[in-house]
């Protein structure tokens, strides 16, 4: 289930940063992808730290580590939207956001298929990839959904009608996700967590 948590707030994120970016503090469309790309490589970077730290039995804070560090990626992108900020600031805050999802995607994986017999991953990995595909899919309508309901009147530059306000309330959204996800992390008995414990 967080798995789904995971991906429909990475959707989220990166596309209300890129539009911000585009539409908000109108830069072309090669920044709006370059301020993701921290993102990309603190992820890369601290998956295989968190995979050894799942391995040798801290899951709980691996776990605390990546919805927290998700959350607080996802407020500092909101804090900037909402303050007009420079949009540069967004290398900092996205760099965050990918080591919250280094520290959440695989280890998720690892955590909820720990605990099943080898009969049960297949259909196991089966349900778990449908759920990753569905988290965008949800995230997008979601998204969608309150950027309509919240946005300014569009116009010729600006199809979406964004402003810094209307994504940072959007954000709220995945923010409050990730925090749910801490909160079960940090309050969950170890064996729900650890096979081993």
């Amino acid at each position: 289930m967080f798995g789904l948590v995971s991906a429909l707030g990475v959707f989220a994120l990166t596309f209300l940063v890129s539009n911000y970016v585009q539409s908000v503090a109108g830069q072309p469309a090669f920044w709006a992808g370059a301020v993701l790309a921290p993102a990309s490589i603190a992820s890369v970077v601290t998956a295989p730290i968190a995979g050894r730290r799942v391995d040798s039995g801290r899951a709980r804070r691996v776990l605390q580590i990546g919805f927290g560090a998700s959350a607080a990626g996802t407020a500092l992108c909101a804090l900037i939207a909402v303050t007009d900020a420079s949009w540069l600031w967004f290398l900092a805050t996205t760099t965050v956001f990918g080591i919250g999802n280094g520290y959440l995607i695989s280890p998720l994986t690892t955590v909820g298929m720990s605990f099943l017999r080898t009969e049960d991953f297949s259909p196991a990995s089966s349900l778990l990839n449908v759920l990753r595909q569905t988290g965008p899919v949800v995230g997008g309508a979601v998204v969608g959904l309150l950027v309509q309901v919240l946005a300014v009147t569009p116009t010729v530059s600006d199809p979406l009608g964004l402003s810094g306000t209307v994504v940072a309330a959007v954000l709220i959204f995945p923010l409050a996700l990730f925090t749910i996800g801490f909160v079960v992390y940090s309050l969950a008995p170890r064996r729900f967590i650890d096979a081993r414990g």
